[in-house]
């Protein structure tokens, strides 16, 4: 338990006080004051134990804290609600938070009011770049009943605050077959729903799994396959060499989570290589990668020499990777396997391209809009169809 150095300071002073006062009563054979003073130490005394005995089962282990919206692209900001749950009293200072150093900068405090009691923290946090912070413990100071004494209480509860790349829209727009080889137009911007495995209903399958287009063509209950086909899979690999620029790897990074975006709201699972390791997980987790990925793990060598479903490259720097990639030629994948290169020369854009990559080459000087809208007028140059 720690006490508060001016309560403590209080405390004795009016201790001594009550004391000198009792000893002049005596002298002076002063009932009245002798009995004052008396009552002025009896309440330092009581106060003291009282907050003794009942202090310890105080604690914070309740804080609740709010994390809206979380995570987060970089760009927008992020609303951290802090609530102490303890009972409201005159016995509590305002909640405080612990905050690492790189947030100290990026933080707007929202002033207290009737709304936002001092049992409320809020503030709004301007993620200053991607990445992945932890904020917390929480703290408040807790006084005894007549304020002499206080110590600190302090909850064990941190929370991570994820900051994903910053995104675009890149809103390509594609020609589609459904499973029945019906031609359909959508974007990337919406759900492609007939692009799905499927498969003759068995009994127990879920009803809401029920793919009705599918079984109006085939005259029985089709069921969506719980995973997807190869195309129905997007590859999309990330490399940028140790001595790219810092603004190239971020522009790279970001490029590569704003097509991330794109792909899964258009109904494809995305497998990220990255970092030397290939996942297939939700786009939640692959942006979450790209998040906390260092320039060492970038720099690492792709996993993989053969890829399917919709391949894309994002690559910064000369270094002499890649070059043996190329596609399985699966039936999702694109009419031609993309890539975007940022290099000092052209010798890795021409490797690829013989190949059989697309390739587009952007210059070290492009800002993230400005490649953002190369990469989509690249992207629907191509005519991109999938089968």
């Amino acid at each position: 338990m720690t006490l508060g150095v001016r309560p403590l300071v209080r405390t004795v002073v009016l201790g001594i006080m009550g004391l000198i006062f009792i000893i002049i009563g005596h002298r002076m054979a002063s009932g009245p004051l002798v009995a004052g003073a008396g009552v002025v130490v009896l309440a330092v005394i009581i106060d003291g134990v009282v907050f003794l005995l009942t202090s310890t089962r105080f604690s914070l282990e309740s804080c609740e804290r709010r994390i809206e919206p979380h995570p987060c692209f970089l760009g927008h900001d992020q609303l951290v609600r802090l609530t102490n749950t303890l009972a409201p009293g005159r016995d509590y200072s305002g909640v405080e938070e612990w905050l690492p150093d790189d947030l100290s900068g990026a933080v707007e405090v929202i002033p207290r009011s009737e709304r936002n009691p001092g049992s409320i923290l809020e503030y709004v946090i301007h993620p200053p770049k991607r990445g992945t912070w932890v904020i917390g413990p929480a703290s408040l100071r807790h006084y005894s009943g007549l304020g002499l004494w206080s110590r600190r209480i302090t909850s064990d509860q941190t929370s991570e605050i994820i900051v994903w790349p910053q995104i675009r829209a890149l809103n390509i727009f594609v020609q589609a077959h459904d499973r029945q080889a019906v031609m359909g137009h959508t974007t990337f911007a919406q759900p492609h729903q007939d692009n799905v495995t499927v498969r003759p209903y068995a009994a127990g399958d879920d009803v809401r799994r029920v793919h009705w287009r599918s079984s109006a063509h085939q005259g029985e209950l089709m069921t969506r396959a719980e995973e997807p086909t190869d195309g129905d899979r997007a590859w999309v690999g990330v490399h940028v060499a140790t001595h790219a620029l810092d603004e190239v790897r971020e522009v790279v990074l970001s490029l590569a989570a704003s097509w991330i975006v794109e792909l899964t709201q258009a109904g494809f699972g995305v497998d990220l290589d990255c970092a030397g390791e290939l996942h297939r997980r939700s786009s939640t987790h692959q942006l979450t990668r790209l998040a906390e990925v260092t320039t060492e793990d970038l720099s690492r060598d792709l996993s993989t020499t053969s890829v399917a479903g919709v391949p894309m490259m994002f690559l910064a720097g000369d270094d002499p990777i890649s070059a043996d990639i190329h596609t399985s030629g699966g039936s999702g994948s694109f009419a031609g396997s993309m890539a975007v290169v940022w290099s000092g020369s052209s010798d890795l854009a021409d490797r690829l391209r013989k190949l059989g990559w697309s390739v587009l080459e952007l210059s070290s000087e492009s800002s993230f809009d400005d490649s953002a809208e190369q990469l989509s007028e690249f992207a629907r140059s191509m005519s991109v169809v999938l089968q």
